[in-house]
């Protein structure tokens, strides 16, 4: 969210890609300590186990852009997957633009880990992502 909301700030707008549908699944830091813990503790074969940390919620990337847009206080600007292929990356624009999901369920049935953070639109509006926000127009208006 960092890098994201790092290239928003320079750029002057939160950029969107394609309808902004695409899908992910993402988890909270603090989540996923606790889920490192918790696999040093408990995995059955520490060499040989590979865990994705996920919660269950997805978040649309219209929901992810919108968050950072209102938090930051800068404009959309919507771009077409292939605009955005050429401009960045098609990797990037692929990621931005479709259904990338992931499933933490082998952590919760093998690790008994449960994510409990608030969502990652809940922290941009209001936890730690807005002194983050602050942070970068202050260094944006400083010229840094």
């Amino acid at each position: 969210v960092w890098l994201f909301m790092s290239v928003f700030a320079k750029t002057g707008a939160v950029v969107r890609v394609g309808d902004g549908l695409g899908q992910t699944t993402v988890v909270h830091v603090d989540d996923a300590a606790r889920a490192y813990v918790l696999a040093a503790d408990r995995a059955p074969d520490r060499t040989q186990n590979i865990y994705n940390l996920s919660s269950s919620a997805s978040v649309t990337f219209r929901e992810f852009t919108d968050a950072i847009a209102a938090t930051m206080g800068l404009p959309v600007l919507e771009m077409g997957v292939a605009e955005a292929a050429e401009k960045a990356s098609p990797l990037i624009a692929g990621f931005l633009s479709d259904r990338v999901r992931g499933s933490g369920d082998k952590a919760r049935r093998e690790l008994g880990w449960n994510p409990t953070e608030v969502s990652i639109v809940e922290d941009i509006r209001r936890g730690s992502y807005v002194q983050v926000a602050k942070e970068l127009a202050d260094a944006a208006g400083s010229g840094a």
